[in-house]
């Protein structure tokens, strides 16, 4: 049995899952094709899915108090965004999310994930231990049965 943290598992493991969701599943998904600088979600916006960056790359950026653009983060192809924030006690954008260039991204629901339980199970997890850890706004722990 192999010991996990939940952030841990979104970083390392969990875009593997994602993937095999995506593909396993590509009807739960709804897809956005963005231009080069097309907003996805904007700053503060509340965050109900999460991304896969299929094709392209997004960035999070906030303006701050001084008019200056930072950049919080940068989103490249086969990178999932929003699963940190979708489960965590603070579900806003921390900035706009934007397409840098053309791109095309895959979202999934928080409502549709969560009756996802048996693809969960076809990669080593039981379904009870994701549901508690995905629950609760502090890291958990996950039990890999391998």
């Amino acid at each position: 049995m192999v010991l996990l943290n939940y952030v841990t598992f979104v970083t390392l493991g969990g875009i593997m899952w994602y993937i095999k969701l995506l593909e396993q599943h590509p009807e739960s998904f709804k897809y956005r094709d963005l231009k080069a600088n097309d907003l996805l979600f904007n700053e503060e916006d509340i965050c109900n899915e999460i991304g896969i960056v299929i094709k392209g790359q997004l960035v999070i950026s906030t303006i701050t108090y001084l008019e200056k653009e930072e950049t919080i983060n940068i989103i490249n192809e086969n990178e999932v965004f929003g699963d940190l924030l979708l489960f965590s006690s603070n579900h806003l954008y921390l900035g706009n999310v934007t397409a840098t260039k053309k791109s095309k991204v895959a979202l999934i629901n928080k409502n549709k994930l969560f009756k996802k339980k048996k693809v969960w199970r076809q990669v080593g997890l039981s379904w009870k231990t994701v549901e508690c850890c995905c629950l609760q706004a502090s890291p958990t722990i996950l039990y890999f049965n391998k």
